[in-house]
């Protein structure tokens, strides 16, 4: 369609859409008049002229189509007719070939005519894209398509806009601008046109001076400022993709010479400036705003024109704006005023750098300036103001020409850089000039010369090497290098995304050559050499070097390349070469052209080289280099008279002011969000303010409230937070303040600053959980799952493309895919340079005759045929032509042989015409490739402008941007455009001031900085630029800008009040007292690390493990040459590391090790990452998501796992550990040497982020003599010393022998003294089978891993064979033991004589073996027999259990009347050095001999009780102990004076062992049998004969009937070991296990339940916010609830995703744990029972046992079953409410739920069954709820079943409430609720809160000892509240038996249980 036709169409469908709107309008009548007045302007643009009418015959109306307007009302239509496209702004395209009339007779436009309208609608639509966007779209599109058309595409053949028409344009584009994105940058575009160009020319460019007074305010106030403020408004001037345009647009305004902008600027000042002027038009203005956007324009037209700098003609212009603000300043507002000083300020130094230049600055470029000779008196200054000259093509005066990478010819200069020092006064640049010059040389004198220092020193060992000389590997400080030989280009590639890329190969490393494939992958990858995004340098050996770095293959783009698919670029694939991928670092000619010469010329000897700089990243020194030189070229700074002063004389504190958005009117911050309570607080900069109240009434400390204050009345605020004193705490704070008065400010987005990705990730997780939204981070190096959303290149991702975006994104992806394909055709053609058809075309198209000679000229309809082309070269170039030779003895020129005949020329000349024509060729082809690249790099930049601007729409909205400082030096260019007004830096004192000074974007008017200087400072890797230096102390590079401004490094230097946090939070008081008494007096400890638990397994938190052992040397060919090391530390750190770890108590990076050196820190890794440890499995949510819900028993089977110790803790350099903390601190000083060298460690700001990272204890390690002579080292161990804290040995505390002293030196007195993280004693706890442990004293952790070895004692199910496992194992399920019946017919009915055991007791599951013969269908006379199985059971061998020498079988043996009883004499089962003999077995034998086993035996017995010699009458004995210790005759004088008659009170040497027998138990107090016998009240439990034998028991035992447990009445010794009273013992044990079971469940089971009840309560109370809400879901579509509980929850959690329902699916997981523990297996009677009846059947014993099952304590098992139920029912009750309350058919939902009523059932048969009502009744209830939840989705007939069934268990549990009200209490009302659930009345919740937790709080009394409890007859425990004492009787829950009593006393049966009294009143529950 042609334009003229588009706008036509355009204009009529304008016209057919207006009367709609008019008919509908309600608005007044002069906007309904608008409108109409619109419409007839549109009819005489789309109307065709009527014929009838001009002729004066017509009579219809103009509504029938035609046009009956004036211009066709008389005379000859034709003749008359006007050009409807030549009045219009668009003016006719067909010039002077139009037909129609191109005069004036119509009298004007149509917009002249009815007075220029402005096209508008009423502006009543909804609001877009943004607050201040009020038009709706429609309204806009057609506003937009009538300004679009004031627009000429052609200027030539369009007329001029006058009157309101150019006002028209002004206003219109302003109100476009201002109403949305999209237009706004149609309009932009569209001013930026050779059309809107000339409108603009026609509005700025009138003759003004011959206006009126009142027309030239006019013209001012409603075209150009409207004009004005469309170029100003932020959004136009900030927009990347309007770049361009904008900056066309300033430059045309500029115009030549600055006339424009002279002539323009005259009028606006000359109309603000003039008083006259304001009675008529101004005073309905802001003239401050007008001022403002005036020098915004100004500012912008100087900034784009470099002339202007020296355009006199401005100055006059900017000094009466100046003068105009000092008026404007005495009566209105400060803030636009602030703003309009800024723009003037800003065209003060751009118009300053011209007004100073020197004149005579062109005349002699070489020449030195004279006008400062100081300048050169103590520096060779830079560049051209050197005396002796530049020293090389890369030393500049001016910053901005330096390349960041150095030249050759940098790196061979021999002269020393120039290094301007840290005194501003001694610069040659004033202010911030030198403050940019001096950051950017010295940061890359840090990095870049670090680089060109190595690579100068290879070039000169490469050049000693070839003239023989023999030098010594040179090593830089800092910097290492890696060098591969040989280097060869073997391919050049390139794609649209990647750009630029080129394939080399090199030399395979020798040691790699023999390895296999595998082993050298695993080598590169080990080593991390030539990683992506390395920095490396290819060194030409003809003096080049280029600087490259390694590609990242991970991205997904394949690069063109003609290079052969099967080559594979990758450094292990080929044992000789390996191949790698680089680009470029700049994309410049002159390397690109070296790469190019490089290519494809590996035939030729090349000795290039690549010099590897492992740890060097280029991004991190890069883009902040490159940020100072673009700041320096406006030389823009915020708070420059502060940062970088010209008046270097002002020294001393200097008054901060208020930022500048707080000295608005009436401004007040508003301080509500950090206060206790919701209470009105608020805070004006400069006004009064009670301090005191507000640290009262914020969540703040005194010092953090102060600095709050401070922080926000100061515009450059500086907050020292000493250790742990919550710096990030406060930080947070602040900007929830500020975001608080975000918009009242208009603040702009926050931009926090850190140095690090790490502590990055930190503080924006700390926002984000304080509750700060609208959170961004920039950068994609963050580690946190959390962040991940909210990074911006995802964010990006969703934000909606304009039309002119995504128009032009399309053209800059069509360019890059032409800039592709080109480049790709130009590389092929490079690859084919010397192929015979690029020499044809080449010559054909420059040297026809030549081409003509060689090929052939074709004639007149004939063409030449050659058979062989490709030999022609050839044949020419080689042909051997002797005369010719002769003939041309020298070669002539190559311009004389362009013109000769090749034929006439010699070899050598045909050479080198040959070689000319591959030269031209490839300097073409490099042209083009150069040309076409240089398309490309232009065309990707404007393509990554778009994305920069959807980037910009994202950052506006944000509330807070997180970014490094690298990222923003990246990013630099995007920040700016923000007009961000706050910044905020986190650990500023870390942070190199180059590095800060980026961040401090034009925009800001307030810098907070929080650090601490006296913690560590930047790191650099120059140690002749550091402070510590006496050399680098002039440069002071390393000292960041925050100690620059607290503590100036020279005497002159300006100092800013900063703010001191005091209380810190993170230290033991002994810990933080190392710090507080050397640096930090004022430090506070916070009551919080006052109460930190002691350090498990040591006895004190803090020590100094002194030690002389020397370090090792450092050699210099381990990787870290520079480094130091310590074996003995590493030893005793590995020791020490494993003894924390086997406590069980620290969890994953609890523990930290830190050392400052790296070759330390290399080894701790190696030993630590070959060592394991035991560690409590940490099975989270993640974990079920990852493998499904698992079962208790699976839960249960592994409750510890081993890991690596480096998994365990965090390892690493102090230096890369400030801001972290943990636990507990390993320290290794690793210097140790006899020049007490303590190197890094010398300064206190290491020291002190050394000493201040522990939080419950820290142990340092090392060598104090080395550093005590650091004046802090030598405080800090006089402290140690004054409190005993340092010494030879670290004193170790064993877990359960708290008094036992254990003092460990070396590290293998760990092994020895603790070897399992306890003593070296042998472990007393008993296992969770019951069985002994056999290892040495250790934690509870170890304990858990122990695997028991005994045979299994667990009974099987359905059989009576004992389990042939060990106990530690897993039970077959399957009894493999031979069953030989007679009753084994199989269904088939055949017989079998022996099956294995679990075959005999399914028989459905044999397969028969037996042959049968049986008819062959289709032939019945044959007969076939049919081997009817094929699976034959195999005999399993079973495994004998420990390798055993020989095993004697045991001897029944008969003992004297003495022993207690027959027992068999145990044999040693394990060869071991000492044998258990027993003398005179008949006679003396009193006890069994323990086994000996094997591994624990030396030559002092510790582990068994008997392992010596039984003497005489003895009968037990101590382990340790020798037998003749306790011999009537041998003993010793104290032993025999022992009483051990305590009726007669006779001592031992009194006594006569054959009448009266003696007992020597465990603890070795001899006792007389009788008083033994007495002490522990045989008489009670045996009936014994005349002669003192026992001859019965008197009576079964009882649970709860023993007494409390006996002991050793000397000192309460444990009296287990002696068989004569094991019954009583055991029995006691047994109670005493029984009671601890019952109150540990209870214990236990409380805090589940009323976390049940928190978390259903969130359910509950969030379900109004989900309800339609399901973009968190992982599958919102559809649901299907069936299965067992595991299935369940995984569909729910599968469905919901993991937030939702992770709190209570964690307690699943818990509760389901717990109701494991509680089961019947797991009670202690139970187990007692189960190994009493696997001996019966090991022993083959025929008694029968039988036991009352009521000693079984069933109620915390129903308590854990009904509260799964509760658990499972809460979560299908919240998943049912969120999909009633979700939109209809959004989600389809089905649910069944048999599973879970039989888990009803169940419970209510075991509850029935035990006599549990309560369960019993919420049995029923749950039923009932099952069977609604279900039927709500089921068929109706299914459904009427179900609530038929619900309601017959919610009838008999009402009943049961009836008939026990007391036993059931609170359980009525859930019945009710459930009836009218199935009654459809509502839908019931699961947890009956009020109820629930008054029973919870019930028995929580209970458990805190506040009743007393009783046994019943039956020995069931229950509780009397109250007064404590029974009132009434009613029935036991667990036996049904009577219990209770009246009026104070118990009835008969019930008994006090004051053990289980004594054990429930020492917990501490609470409710």
């Amino acid at each position: 369609m042609s334009p003229r036709k588009s706008s036509y169409h355009t204009l009529w469908r304008q016209y057919h859409g207006i009367r709609p709107i008019i008919n509908t309008c309600q608005e007044s009548g002069s906007q309904k008049h608008e409108l109409e007045t619109r419409r007839t302007v549109l009819f005489y643009y789309v109307m065709e002229p009527c014929f009838d009418f001009s002729a004066r015959k017509s009579k219809r109306s103009s509504a029938r189509g035609y046009n009956h307007g004036p211009s066709t009302s008389s005379g000859d239509w034709k003749s008359r007719r006007p050009c409807r496209f030549f009045f219009t702004p668009q003016g006719c395209l067909k010039g002077d070939n139009c037909h129609f009339s191109h005069s004036g007779e119509n009298n004007g436009t149509p917009f002249e005519q009815y007075g220029g309208t402005q096209l508008s609608e009423p502006r009543h639509e909804p609001q877009i894209h943004g607050s201040n966007r009020t038009l709706s779209i429609p309204t806009l599109e057609s506003d937009f398509q009538a300004w679009r058309f004031l627009v000429p595409k052609n200027p030539r053949y369009g007329r001029s806009l006058v009157g309101e028409e150019l006002r028209h344009f002004a206003q219109g584009g302003l109100k476009l601008v201002n109403s949305d994105i999209g237009f706004m940058q149609e309009v932009i575009t569209l001013m930026a046109s050779e059309g809107g160009l000339s409108r603009v020319k026609e509005l700025i460019e009138r003759n003004f001076e011959a206006m009126a007074d009142k027309a030239k305010i006019v013209v001012v106030m409603t075209e150009i400022i409207p004009f004005f403020q469309t170029l100003s408004h932020p959004d136009v001037v900030l927009s990347a993709l309007l770049e361009n345009p904008v900056s066309t647009i300033y430059t045309y305004i500029y115009g030549p010479g600055g006339r424009r902008t002279v002539k323009l600027f005259t009028l606006v000042v000359d109309v603000l400036s003039f008083q006259g002027y304001s009675s008529l038009t101004i005073e309905d203005h802001d003239i401050s705003s007008l001022v403002e956007t005036t020098l915004a324009v100004l500012a912008k037209v100087i900034d784009l024109n470099g002339a202007a700098l020296l355009n006199e003609a401005l100055y006059p212009i900017v000094e009466a704006l100046d003068d105009l603000l000092d008026e404007l300043n005495l009566g209105n507002g400060p803030l636009s005023e602030c703003q309009a000083r800024k723009y003037l300020g800003k065209i003060h130094r751009r118009l300053g750098l011209g007004r100073d230049m020197p004149l005579n600055e062109l005349k002699n470029k070489h020449q030195v300036p004279i006008t400062n000779v100081s300048f050169v008196l103590h520096q060779d200054l830079p560049g051209n103001l050197s005396v002796e000259g530049p020293r090389h093509d890369n030393d500049h005066a001016d910053i901005r020409e330096i390349q960041i990478m150095p030249t050759y010819e940098e790196i061979e200069s021999v002269r020393r850089e120039y290094l301007p020092i840290n005194d501003p006064s001694e610069s040659y640049l004033p202010g911030v000039e030198g403050l940019f010059d001096r950051q950017f040389r010295l940061l890359r004198e840090d990095t870049v010369g670090q680089l060109r220092d190595a690579i100068r020193a290879e070039l000169e060992q490469r050049h000693n090497v070839q003239e023989g000389v023999v030098t010594r590997p040179h090593y830089q400080q800092g910097t290492r290098i890696y060098t591969y030989l040989n280097v060869a280009v073997l391919d050049i590639s390139f794609g649209k995304w990647r750009g630029f890329e080129f394939s080399v190969s090199f030399n395979q490393l020798p040691h790699l050559r023999n390895m296999t494939l595998q082993s050298r992958q695993e080598w590169w990858k080990g080593t991390r050499r030539l990683q992506p995004f390395a920095l490396i340098c290819l060194l030409g050996s003809h003096g080049s070097a280029i600087f490259c770095s390694v590609s990242d293959p991970s991205k997904t783009e394949e690069p063109q390349s003609d290079a052969s698919s099967a080559t594979i670029f990758n450094l292990s694939e080929d044992p000789d070469k390996a191949f790698l991928t680089l680009r470029l670092v700049k994309n410049d000619e002159s390397s690109i052209k070296q790469i190019l010469d490089r290519y494809k010329m590996s035939k030729n000897i090349q000795q290039d080289s690549l010099i590897e700089f492992p740890g060097v990243l280029l991004p991190s020194f890069q883009p902040t280099l490159l940020a100072l030189q673009r700041l320096a070229i406006t030389a823009e700074l915020p708070f420059a008279q502060i940062l970088a002063p010209t008046d270097t004389k002002i020294t001393g504190l200097v008054n901060i002011e208020p930022p500048p958005y707080t000295i608005r009117q009436n401004f007040r911050f508003n301080l509500g969000c950090i206060l206790k309570h919701e209470t009105d607080l608020s805070f004006s900069p400069g006004e009064p303010f009670d301090l005191k109240a507000f640290q009262e009434m914020s969540v703040l400390d005194d010092a953090q409230a102060s600095a709050l204050i401070d922080s926000l009345s100061r515009s450059l605020a500086l907050i020292q937070g000493p250790p742990g004193t919550g710096k990030s705490f406060t930080g947070v704070a602040i900007i929830k303040v500020l975001l608080s008065n975000k918009k009242h400010a208009k603040l702009g987005p926050i931009v926090c600053v850190t140095y690090t990705n790490h502590a990055l990730d930190q503080l924006l997780e700390e926002l984000i959980h304080s509750g700060i939204s609208q959170v961004i981070r920039i950068g994609g190096r963050s580690k946190s799952e959390l962040l991940q959303p909210l990074n911006l290149r995802l964010v990006a991702k969703k934000v909606e493309q304009t039309k002119v975006e995504k128009r032009r994104k399309w053209e800059l992806a069509q360019a890059l895919e032409k800039d592709e394909d080109a480049l790709s055709d130009f590389f092929s053609t490079l690859n084919k340079l010397d192929s015979w058809t690029s020499i044809k075309n080449y010559l054909e198209v420059h040297h026809s005759e030549h081409h003509n000679e060689l090929f052939g000229q074709p004639e007149e309809g004939w063409e030449v045929v050659h058979h062989h082309p490709e030999n022609i070269i050839d044949n020419w170039l080689y042909e051997n032509n002797p005369l010719f030779s002769k003939r041309f003895s020298r070669v002539r020129p190559i311009s004389r042989l362009l013109q000769e005949s090749l034929y006439a020329m010699s070899s050598i000349e045909r050479a080198t015409i040959h070689a000319h024509w591959l030269s031209s060729i490839k300097n073409d082809i490099y042209n083009n490739i150069m040309t076409a690249l240089m398309s490309y790099l232009g065309v990707k930049a404007d393509h990554d402008q778009i994305r920069n601007e959807l980037d910009l729409r994202c950052l506006q909205q944000a509330n807070v941007i997180g970014v490094t400082t690298s990222g923003l030096a990246k990013n630099i260019d995007l920040l700016q455009r923000l007009q961000s007004k706050v910044m905020l830096c986190e650990e500023a004192g870390e942070v190199l001031e180059a590095h800060l000074l980026t961040a401090f974007l034009p925009s800001i008017e307030h810098a907070i900085l929080i650090g601490d200087h006296l913690q560590l400072r930047p790191r650099i890797q120059n140690y002749e630029l550091q402070r510590e230096n006496a050399r680098g102390a002039q440069y002071s590079l390393d000292v960041s800008l925050f100690e620059r401004l607290v503590q100036p490094p020279v005497s002159s230097g300006l100092r800013v009040p900063f703010s001191t946090l005091e209380t810190q939070r993170r230290m033991d008081p002994s810990i933080a007292q190392l710090i507080r008494a050397t640096l930090y007096p004022a430090l506070k400890d916070s009551p919080a690390v006052e109460g930190y638990p002691k350090v498990a397994g040591m006895k004190k938190r803090l020590f100094w493990f002194d030690h002389i052992k020397p370090e090792a040397d450092a050699d210099t060919q381990d990787a870290m040459p520079t480094s130091h090391w310590n074996d003995f530390e590493l030893d005793m750190v590995a020791s020490l590391v494993s003894h924390l770890v086997r406590q069980g108590v620290y969890e994953t990076e609890d523990i930290a090790v830190l050392t400052p050196y790296l070759g330390q820190l290399l080894k701790i890794r190696r030993r630590l990452r070959d060592s394991f440890e035991v560690v409590v499995n940490d099975r989270d949510l993640r974990d079920l998501e990852r493998n499904g819900i698992e079962s208790y028993e699976d839960a249960i089977s592994s409750p510890v796992s081993k890991i690596k110790l480096l998994q365990a803790l965090k390892v690493a350099t102090i230096d890369n550990f400030q801001g972290e903390e943990a636990k507990i601190v390993i320290i290794s000083l690793v210097r140790s040497n006899e020049r007490n060298r303590c190197g890094f460690l010398r300064t206190s700001n290491r020291i002190n982020v050394l000493l201040s990272r522990a939080k419950h204890g820290m142990y340092i390690i090392g060598n104090s003599r080395t550093s005590s002579h650091v004046a802090m080292w030598a405080d800090v161990l006089a402290i140690l010393k004054q409190s005993g804290n340092i010494g030879g040995s670290f004193e170790l505390q064993c877990p359960r022998h708290l008094d036992k002293l254990i003092e460990v030196s070396t590290p293998d007195d760990f092994q020895r003294l603790s070897p399992e993280g306890g003593c070296d004693e042998r472990c007393t706890k008993r296992l969770k089978c019951g069985h002994a442990c056999v290892n040495k004293c250790h934690s509870e952790v170890l304990h858990s891993a122990v695997k028991c070895l005994e045979p299994c004692p667990r009974p099987r199910i359905g059989c009576e064979h004992p389990c042939n496992r060990v106990c530690g194992d897993i039970c077959d399920p399957k009894c493999p033991i031979e069953v030989y019946r007679t009753d084994l017919i199989l269904p088939c009915g055949h017989k079998k004589d022996h099956l294995p055991c679990w075959n005999a007791q399914h028989l459905i599951s044999v397969r028969c073996t037996e042959k049968v013969q049986s008819i062959v269908p289709g032939n019945p006379v044959r007969t076939a027999e049919l081997d009817i199985t094929k699976g034959l059971y195999k005999k399993t061998m079973e495994l004998v259990r420990n390798p055993v020498a020989v095993i004697t079988q045991p001897a029944t043996t008969d003992v004297s009347p003495h022993a207690m009883e027959l027992a068999h004499v145990h044999p040693v089962m394990h060869p071991a050095p000492f044998v258990v003999v027993i003398r005179d077995v008949i006679k003396n034998a009193m006890s069994l001999a323990r086994p000996a086993p094997k591994k624990t035996v030396h030559r002092r017995v510790l582990t068994a009780v008997v392992l010596c010699l039984v003497q005489l009458h003895a009968i037990g004995f101590l382990a340790r102990s020798v037998a003749r210790r306790y011999c009537q005759k041998c003993a010793t004088e104290d032993i025999k004076d022992i009483t051990v008659d305590f009726i007669l009170m006779q001592p031992y040497r009194d006594i006569d062992l054959d009448e009266s027998p003696c007992i020597v138990p465990q603890c070795g107090h001899i006792l007389t049998v009788d008083s033994m016998d007495g002490q522990m009240d045989m008489a009670k439990h045996y009936t014994f004969s005349e002669q003192g034998i026992i001859t019965e028991i008197k009576k079964t035992y009882d649970l709860f009937s023993m007494e409390a447990m006996k002991v050793c009445a000397t000192c309460r010794g444990s009296l287990r070991d002696l068989s004569r009273y094991g019954r009583i013992v055991r029995g006691a044990f047994l109670d005493e296990a029984t009671k601890k079971f019952i109150v540990w469940a209870n214990k236990e089971y409380i805090p589940l339940a009323k976390q049940l009840q928190v978390d259903h309560e969130l359910l509950v109370g969030s379900v109004d916010t989900t309800a339609y809400d399901f973009q968190g879901f992982a599958k919102p579509e559809e649901l299907r609830i069936e299965g067992n509980h595991n299935e369940q929850i995984k569909t729910i959690y599968d469905w919901a995703g993991p937030k939702r329902y992770e709190s209570i699916l964690r307690l699943w997981g818990k509760i389901k744990a717990h109701m494991g523990r509680m089961r019947k297996e797991e009670q202690p009677f139970k187990r007692v029972w189960d190994m009493v009846i696997n001996a019966k059947r090991r022993h083959k014993t025929l008694i029968d046992f039988t036991y009352d099952s009521n000693v079984i304590q069933m109620r915390g098992y129903l308590l854990a079953s009904a509260l799964l139920i509760r658990c499972d029912l809460a979560m299908l009750s919240d998943v049912k409410t969120l999909i009633q309350n979700a939109p209809k058919d959004l989600v389809q939902f089905s649910i069944e739920l048999s599973y879970n009523r039989k888990d009803c059932l169940k419970l209510i048969k075991l509850a029935k069954s035990s006599n549990h009502l309560f369960q019993e009744v919420e049995g029923h209830i749950f039923f009932a709820h099952y069977s609604a939840l279900e039927s709500s989705t089921a068929a109706e007939e299914v459904a009427r079943g179900l609530r038929e069934d619900a309601l017959t268990h919610v009838d008999y549990a009402k009943a049961l409430c009836e008939d026990h009200p007391a036993q059931t209490r609170g359980m009525m009302e859930d019945v009710d609720a459930v009836r009218k659930m199935l009654r459809g009345e509502t839908f019931y919740g699961v947890v009956s809160n009020d109820e629930k937790r008054s029973i919870l709080a019930a028995m929580a009394t209970e458990l805190r000892g506040t009743g007393h409890w009783y046994n019943c007859e039956n020995g069931h425990a229950f509780t009397v509240g109250e007064c404590g004492m029974p009132m009434e009787t009613s029935r036991c829950p667990e036996c049904g038996a009577g219990v209770g009593g009246q009026h104070h006393e118990a009835m008969v049966g019930v008994t006090h249980a004051a053990e289980l009294e004594r054990e429930f009143s020492t917990l501490n529950i609470g409710y």
